[in-house]
């Protein structure tokens, strides 16, 4: 956990040797599964804890209020994305603004936030934002302007990692479709570097070329296909550690905490693109821990590109610019 709070200037960078955890799901509801999965989470204690839409799907913030107020106690800084049960959608306008209150950057902004720990920015983008005028939480209603807006407000940085309930612009297989991305999203995606999305919306775990999928909170499995990797018979939530310049992404049995997936490794997005397009190359890495405490990543071949030791470190809470 991070140690200490500290305003972060906009190009302070956190050092290689520094750690960040972060713990992202969806699709999470109140039942006894999605209860596990919390209380998973808390048990992680991670810095971050990101709720990829669909909490409770009760018309109130009910159950999650309580779970919110303990993680932050244990000094977990907590965001959450606006999914369609917790809006006008498939619930109401005033359910959309309560979640707003309680974990996704308050009634100003909207279901908006941004999170910046040194040379990694998580952003929080609520696809609800869909122009639908029956969805009058926002006046005038939410359209694609509004989340212009927001990412004209957000600086490049090395890490970039974009959450979003439906999953971002093109997207594998899956039952939910991705949120459609025009070309002046994709603009703005590419200026401020995003390094790769994470969404739910599909009740699976998934991972593709930079994209993952994080929807097997609790509530019911989705048949996923066309990923990477994917698994649709196991709830579980996708843990983050920023560690050694890199991201390491690893899903988790919701009630044993045991890791269900590979490694991936998720380098700087420096001279990539992970969005538009789902271009297909050899990025997806694996990551492996040898006995020496040396980390090696691999690509899809099994070839060692880049090995590196583990240190230990910290850096400061993250803090919204």
């Amino acid at each position: 956990m991070f140690l200490n709070i500290i305003a972060m200037a906009p190009y302070s960078y956190a050092s290689a040797q520094e750690v960040l955890t972060a713990a992202f799901v969806g699709d999470i509801s109140c039942n006894s599964n999605g209860r596990s999965t919390i209380e998973s989470i808390k048990a992680d204690n991670p810095d971050v804890f990101i709720m990829l839409g669909d909490m409770s799907y009760q018309p109130s913030v009910g159950c999650f209020s309580d779970h919110v107020k303990d993680l932050k106690s244990q000094g977990v800084t907590v965001r959450c994305d606006i999914g369609n049960h917790d809006s006008q959608a498939e619930g109401t306008d005033t359910l959309e603004k309560l979640y707003w209150n309680l974990c996704a950057g308050g009634s100003s902004r909207q279901g908006f936030w941004k999170l910046h720990a040194g040379d990694i920015t998580i952003l929080g983008m609520n696809t609800q934002c869909d122009g639908n005028r029956n969805h009058t939480a926002t006046e005038p209603p939410c359209d694609t302007s509004r989340i212009l807006k927001f990412l004209k407000n957000v600086d490049s940085n090395a890490f970039v990692v974009v959450t979003a309930h439906k999953p971002l612009c093109d997207s594998p297989k899956s039952k939910s479709p991705a949120f459609e991305c025009n070309n002046d999203l994709l603009h703005e995606f590419d200026r401020i570097g995003v390094t790769t999305t994470i969404g739910a919306d599909n009740h699976c775990s998934a991972y593709d070329e930079g994209k993952f999928i994080a929807g097997s909170g609790g509530r019911s499995h989705y048949s996923c296909s066309g990923w990477d990797w994917v698994d649709d018979t196991k709830y579980a939530y996708l843990f983050m550690v920023y560690k050694d310049g890199k991201l390491d992404f690893v899903f988790k049995h919701f009630k044993t905490r045991a890791e269900i997936s590979p490694h991936f490794l998720i380098d700087s997005n420096e001279n990539q693109e992970v969005l538009p397009r789902n271009t297909k190359g050899n990025t997806s890495h694996t990551l492996i821990q040898t006995v020496e405490g040396t980390v090696e990543f691999k690509d899809k071949n099994g070839t060692i590109y880049y090995q590196i030791p583990t240190v230990p470190g910290v850096i400061p809470i993250p803090n919204e610019k």
